[in-house]
């Protein structure tokens, strides 16, 4: 009678999630590692980007679109970092808030691909002009904006994709919060 009530309590204590959504699980393990790599390394573009801008980083201020460019999506890189790390959590515990999260770093991270696409090749096609490039675009500190515009990206419609199948819909609705 013992191990009847510790089985019955093993099964209460112990939150599984059904066979069919174990994609969820595992694209939160991988939300929360791109919000730690992100937390890790936007902050590096973020702090270089500011002191271009205030004038204070280099011999050539620069504050055209390509650095206005740096700016926003570093900062953006960190509030979506944020987003994939606490959506992340969420799925792997099919969280109903979780869901709505994850679908808005889905839409928020394509967009900011699709952006820095855009910047990036105008960016490349500017290296061929007088002048060459803008500051950000060839420093170090550029890379997690342009690792991150296209690894966000391709997450986030991978995320979108996902998270709309009907399995996962009605796997989030039933679990409730």
């Amino acid at each position: 009678m013992s191990e009847v009530s510790i089985i019955e309590e093993e099964e209460v204590l112990y939150d599984e999630v059904p066979e069919s959504l174990d994609i969820v699980p595992a694209a939160g393990v991988i939300a929360v590692g791109l919000g730690i790599l992100g937390m890790v390394l936007y902050p590096f573009p973020a702090l270089s980007v500011i002191s271009e801008y205030l004038g204070r980083g280099g011999t050539i201020p620069d504050r055209g679109a390509i650095n206005t460019f740096g700016l926003i999506a570093s900062s953006l890189g960190i509030l979506l970092s944020l987003m994939a790390l606490f959506g992340g959590m969420g799925c792997m515990h099919l969280r109903a808030w979780a869901r709505p999260v994850m679908l808005a770093y889905g839409v928020m991270s394509v967009a900011l691909g699709i952006a820095g696409l855009c910047f990036f090749v105008v960016a490349v096609f500017a290296a061929g002009e007088p002048g060459g490039l803008p500051h950000f675009t060839y420093r170090v500190e550029a890379f997690p904006v342009w690792a991150g515009c296209f690894v966000g990206g391709v997450y986030g419609a991978g995320v979108l994709w996902v998270m709309n199948w009907k399995k996962v819909r009605e796997g989030f609705e039933k679990r409730g919060t």
